[in-house]
Protein backbone atom coordinates (compact mmCIF):
# COMPACT_ATOMS: atom_id res chain seq x y z
CA UNK A 1 0.00 0.00 0.00
CA UNK A 2 1.29 3.35 -1.13
CA UNK A 3 1.54 5.62 2.00
CA UNK A 4 2.99 9.62 1.74
CA UNK A 5 5.04 9.04 4.67
CA UNK A 6 7.27 6.99 2.83
CA UNK A 7 8.28 9.96 0.49
CA UNK A 8 11.16 11.67 1.01
CA UNK A 9 12.09 13.57 -2.39
CA UNK A 10 9.93 16.74 -2.26
CA UNK A 11 9.42 16.45 -5.85
CA UNK A 12 8.11 13.01 -5.49
CA UNK A 13 4.36 13.53 -5.62
CA UNK A 14 1.74 13.05 -3.28
CA UNK A 15 -1.89 10.95 -4.64
CA UNK A 16 -3.92 14.43 -5.67
CA UNK A 17 -0.86 16.41 -6.86
CA UNK A 18 -1.12 17.92 -10.08
CA UNK A 19 1.38 16.98 -12.67
CA UNK A 20 2.82 17.74 -16.04
CA UNK A 21 3.77 14.97 -18.76
CA UNK A 22 6.93 15.91 -20.48
CA UNK A 23 7.49 13.08 -23.03
CA UNK A 24 5.85 10.87 -25.08
CA UNK A 25 2.31 11.05 -26.93
CA UNK A 26 0.71 12.77 -24.23
CA UNK A 27 3.41 15.54 -23.35
CA UNK A 28 2.47 19.08 -22.51
CA UNK A 29 -0.53 17.90 -20.64
CA UNK A 30 -1.72 18.35 -17.39
CA UNK A 31 -3.00 15.15 -15.06
CA UNK A 32 -3.40 14.45 -11.46
CA UNK A 33 -0.97 11.78 -9.35
CA UNK A 34 -2.92 9.25 -8.20
CA UNK A 35 -0.70 6.04 -6.86
CA UNK A 36 2.75 4.00 -8.38
CA UNK A 37 2.46 1.69 -10.45
CA UNK A 38 5.18 -0.77 -9.74
CA UNK A 39 8.77 0.59 -9.13
CA UNK A 40 9.06 2.29 -12.82
CA UNK A 41 5.89 4.07 -13.65
CA UNK A 42 2.84 5.82 -12.17
CA UNK A 43 -0.80 5.97 -12.45
CA UNK A 44 -1.95 9.43 -13.89
CA UNK A 45 -5.71 10.66 -13.87
CA UNK A 46 -6.00 12.52 -17.43
CA UNK A 47 -9.20 14.57 -18.59
CA UNK A 48 -9.62 14.35 -22.05
CA UNK A 49 -12.45 15.55 -23.88
CA UNK A 50 -14.23 16.16 -20.89
CA UNK A 51 -13.52 12.16 -19.35
CA UNK A 52 -11.59 11.21 -17.19
CA UNK A 53 -8.51 8.09 -18.12
CA UNK A 54 -6.21 6.22 -15.97
CA UNK A 55 -3.10 5.92 -17.66
CA UNK A 56 0.01 4.49 -16.63
CA UNK A 57 2.85 6.49 -17.22
CA UNK A 58 7.09 6.06 -16.99
CA UNK A 59 8.16 8.06 -13.78
CA UNK A 60 10.75 10.05 -15.94
CA UNK A 61 8.29 10.94 -18.27
CA UNK A 62 6.49 13.19 -15.93
CA UNK A 63 7.15 15.71 -12.58
CA UNK A 64 5.11 17.81 -10.28
CA UNK A 65 3.83 21.18 -10.76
Amino acid sequence: MYKPKDIVDPSTPYPGDKVIITEGAFEGFQAIFTEPDGEARSMLLLNLINKEIKHSVKNTEFRKL
